[in-house]
Parts: C-alpha cells; sequence; structure tokens
C-alpha cells in the first residue's frame, strides 16, 4: 500500500507541475499576444501618419504641377495668337510693298 501511495502522491505532483508549466505559458503567451497588438497598433498608427503626409505632398507637388501646366498652356495658346496675328501683319505688308 505504500508504494501506490507514493505513486499517486507523485502522480497528483506530476499533474500539478504540469497544469502549473500549462498555466505559466497561457500566461506568457496572452501577455505577449498582448504586446504584439500594442505594437501593432503602433505600426499602424505610425503607418496611418506616414500615409496622410505622403498624401499632404503630393496633393501640393500635384497642386502646383496643375498651376504650371495652366501656364504653359496659356504660353501656347498666346503664342500660337501671335503666330496668327504674325501672318496678318505679314500679309498685309507684302500688299503694301506690291502697291509701290
Amino acid at each position: 500500500m505504500e508504494g501506490i501511495g507514493k505513486l499517486t502522491i507523485e502522480l497528483i505532483l506530476s499533474i500539478t507541475i504540469n497544469v502549473c508549466a500549462i498555466a505559466f505559458f497561457a500566461g506568457v503567451l496572452k501577455s505577449t499576444q498582448a504586446h504584439q497588438k500594442e505594437l501593432i497598433e503602433i505600426i499602424q498608427k505610425k503607418f496611418d501618419e506616414k500615409i496622410k503626409d505622403l498624401k499632404d505632398v503630393f496633393s501640393e507637388k500635384f497642386t502646383r504641377l496643375e498651376l504650371k501646366q495652366d501656364k504653359y498652356n496659356n504660353v501656347i495658346t498666346r503664342t500660337f495668337i501671335l503666330e496668327e496675328q504674325m501672318k496678318v501683319a505679314n500679309n498685309r505688308i507684302e500688299d503694301l510693298e506690291d502697291l509701290k
């Protein structure tokens, strides 16, 4: 009987140690998951801030590019008008020279 009692105590002790180990590792796992979740939230927040900054920069640069394009288009239009006026002026000069 002494052997069976000793075996029972060893079995209970072994189960208790294993349950404690499982509980410890479950706690560590839960803590690690919580920490990882916090890190993911921090990284997501920084990522969102960087994306917003990039959007602002691109928006500003795009606006400047649009202004430059508008100026260029205005110059092209004015150049076309001047070329047409030069043709008319040259034709008038030729007509005046022909009258002499």
